[in-house]
C-alpha cells in the first residue's frame, strides 16, 4: 500500500495536523476582531483624499465587519460607516459586527423582500446626509453597467455628487495578516495536510483524477472546513502539463506523476498547497530528476523569504535553478502568491513584481515545470513571513 512517508521525498510519521498543530476547533469558534480597521482605511483615504469610499467587494466588507453574508454593501466616509444587507440576514449581520468587536462603529440598515433597491437608498440617505461631493467606487470589482447605475441612482434622488475610482484600498489593509488571521489560515492548511494524508492510499486503487479530488474535497470537509479554498486540481501523466487542468475521468496509473493542487476554506481564510505524488511511491526517468529540480528550486525560493526582499528576487531564485537544469522555458507562471480571504490576493511573487515582502504577509511559493505530452512537476507551500525568514503553514511531505 502507498505510503506518504515512503514515497522518496519525505521522512517521518504522517500525523494529523489538526489534532497535533492546531488543537480543539472550539478555540476558532469566534470571528476574527475587525477593531481599529476602519482607523486605518480611514488615513488611506486622507492620503489619496478620498471623501467616500462605496465597498462592494464582500471580502473586504468581512476583512472591515466581521459580517458573512453573501449580499451587502459598506459606506465609508471620515466619520462614519453604514453596512447595508437585505432581511435574510437581519439576526446574521447583528451578531457577526458585535463578534467582531465593531457594533458601536457603525450603522446598519436591513432592506426588506418588497423593497429590492432598499440597500442602494440607504447608501443614498448617507451620502445625502454626510454632505460629500465625491465617492469613490472600488473600480476592479464593478462592472461598467453598475457605475453608470450608481450615477443614475443618485441623479434620481437630484443629488449632485462625482463618482472616482479607486483600487487596492481595503486590500492594502489585508495584505499584513493579524495573529487571528494567520491561525485560522493554519487551521485551514492542517485540514488540508489531514485529507491529503487520507486519501494518498487511493493511489494504489488507480481511480480516476475526479475520484480523487472528490474524496480530497470530501475530507477537508469532514476533517472541518467551511468549503475547499478553490476548485481541486488532480492532473497525472500527460495531464499535469496543464498548470490549471480539470480533474478528469483519466486513471491515475503507477508510472504517472500526480499533480494535486487543493486548499480549504475555514471561517473565510483559505490555505493553498501542492504536491506532486506517484502512483508507485517513487517517481521514476526523467520525472524524477525533474521533481529533483523543482524541490531545488522552490527551496532557493523559500530560503529568500524574509521581510524587506523583493517579491521579484524570490521569483528570480526560484526560476533561475529551473534555468540552470535546462527547464527554463517549461517554468510558465509566477512563482506565487498571497493568500487571505481570496485564495489569490497581493503581494504577487514574480519577475515583475514591484511588491516587497513584509511580516505577517501570507504568500506560497510554488515552481512548477511542465512538459507537454509527458507530465508536470509542481510544489507549493503556503508560509508567513517573518522579519528574519519564514514559518511553513503547510506540512504534508516532499
Amino acid at each position: 500500500m502507498n505510503d506518504m512517508t515512503s514515497s522518496g521525498h519525505g521522512s517521518g510519521e504522517l500525523r494529523d495536523p489538526v489534532a497535533d498543530r492546531v488543537g480543539n476547533v472550539a478555540l476558532f469558534a469566534v470571528v476574527p476582531s475587525a477593531q481599529g480597521r476602519l482607523d486605518r482605511l480611514r488615513n488611506i483615504m486622507v492620503e489619496r483624499e478620498i471623501q467616500g469610499l462605496l465597498i462592494s467587494d464582500l471580502a473586504n466588507i468581512r476583512y472591515l465587519s466581521g459580517f458573512s453574508g453573501s449580499a451587502a454593501l459598506m459606506l465609508v466616509t471620515g466619520d462614519r460607516a453604514l453596512i447595508t444587507t437585505d432581511s435574510r440576514y437581519a439576526v446574521q449581520i447583528e451578531e457577526e459586527i458585535d463578534l467582531a468587536g465593531v457594533s458601536g462603529s457603525m450603522d446598519i440598515a436591513i432592506s426588506s423582500p418588497s423593497n429590492q433597491d432598499g440597500q442602494k437608498h440607504a447608501i443614498v440617505e448617507m451620502v445625502r446626509s454626510s454632505c460629500i461631493d465625491h465617492l469613490a467606487l472600488e473600480a476592479d470589482k464593478i462592472s461598467w453597467h453598475t457605475k453608470k447605475r450608481w450615477l443614475e441612482v443618485f441623479q434620481e434622488v437630484k443629488i449632485n455628487i462625482g463618482l472616482q475610482p479607486a483600487t487596492g484600498l481595503v486590500e492594502q489593509l489585508r495584505t499584513v495578516k493579524d495573529g487571528m488571521e494567520i491561525s485560522l489560515m493554519h487551521h485551514a492548511a492542517a485540514m488540508a495536510d489531514a485529507a491529503l494524508g487520507k486519501v494518498y492510499p487511493m493511489l494504489d486503487e488507480h481511480p480516476q483524477e475526479k475520484d480523487f479530488a472528490l474524496e480530497l474535497d470530501w475530507w477537508m470537509r469532514k476533517l472541518g472546513a467551511d468549503d475547499r479554498a478553490f476548485e481541486t486540481i488532480v492532473a497525472a501523466g500527460p495531464n499535469g502539463a496543464k498548470p490549471h487542468a480539470q480533474p478528469s475521468s483519466r486513471k491515475i496509473e503507477n508510472e504517472d506523476a500526480v499533480v494535486v493542487d487543493f486548499g480549504a476554506s475555514f471561517m473565510g481564510y483559505c490555505s493553498d498547497m501542492t504536491r506532486t505524488l506517484c502512483g508507485a511511491g517513487k517517481l521514476s526517468g526523467e520525472m524524477a530528476g525533474v521533481y529533483d529540480v523543482v524541490v531545488r528550486s522552490q527551496q532557493a525560493g523559500i530560503d529568500t523569504l524574509r521581510a524587506g526582499v523583493k517579491c521579484s528576487d524570490v521569483d528570480r531564485a526560484c526560476r533561475e535553478v529551473i534555468e540552470d537544469a535546462g527547464y527554463g522555458d517549461k517554468f510558465a507562471h509566477s512563482t506565487g502568491h498571497g493568500v487571505g480571504l481570496y485564495v489569490h490576493e497581493s503581494p504577487v511573487l514574480g519577475t515583475r513584481s514591484e511588491d516587497v515582502l513584509q511580516a505577517g504577509m501570507v504568500v506560497t511559493v510554488e515552481p512548477g515545470i511542465y512538459l507537454p505530452g509527458v507530465g508536470g512537476v509542481r510544489i507549493e507551500d503556503m508560509l508567513v513571513i517573518t522579519d528574519d525568514g519564514c514559518e511553513s503553514l503547510t506540512s504534508s511531505p516532499k
